[in-house]
């Protein structure tokens, strides 16, 4: 007997789409609050939709470490993808991050110095983000392994 009244190719197809659905509410909100804090500036104004990013988010990754997985292809991030990771993440929000000052500020101040600094502090944090939760994660993964081979 059915819960839902679906076959399993249905709930997949289904678990498929909200999957996609989360994918771009989430990017839809992130590129909202970017948006929003350039146009504005005021933190305030963006409260909301960074509450939700970051209950999302949150939610999201906590089931996918308890569940051992950080990859789709279930293996293991190699240091140079964490780093190309940091790199390209932390080079977007730096544009952003030095166009927003560059727009709210005076001539004289170094936007590029700011910008750089801002660049390196974010590529180190993520990258220590994703090289520990990668790291607990193929930790699970490999725990999960051995339990079910007992």
């Amino acid at each position: 007997m059915k819960k839902s009244g679906l076959d399993e190719r249905q709930e997949r197809i289904m678990e498929e789409i909200g999957a996609k659905s989360f994918t771009v509410m989430f990017l839809v909100c992130a590129a909202v609050i970017v948006g929003e804090l350039a146009w504005s500036g005021d933190l305030g104004s963006v409260a909301g939709e960074t509450a939700v990013l970051a209950a999302g988010g949150i939610i999201y990754m906590a089931g996918c470490m308890k569940n051992g997985i950080w990859t789709k292809s279930g293996r293991k991030m190699t240091l140079g993808q964490n780093i190309l990771l940091s790199v390209i993440f932390s080079g977007i929000f730096s544009a952003a991050y030095a166009f927003m000052i560059a727009r709210k500020t005076a001539d004289g101040v170094n936007v590029a110095r700011i910008a750089g600094l801002f660049f390196i502090v974010v590529a180190a944090f993520c990258f220590l983000c994703l090289w520990c939760l990668g790291k607990l994660a193929w930790n699970k993964h490999e725990k999960e392994e051995n339990r079910c081979q007992e």
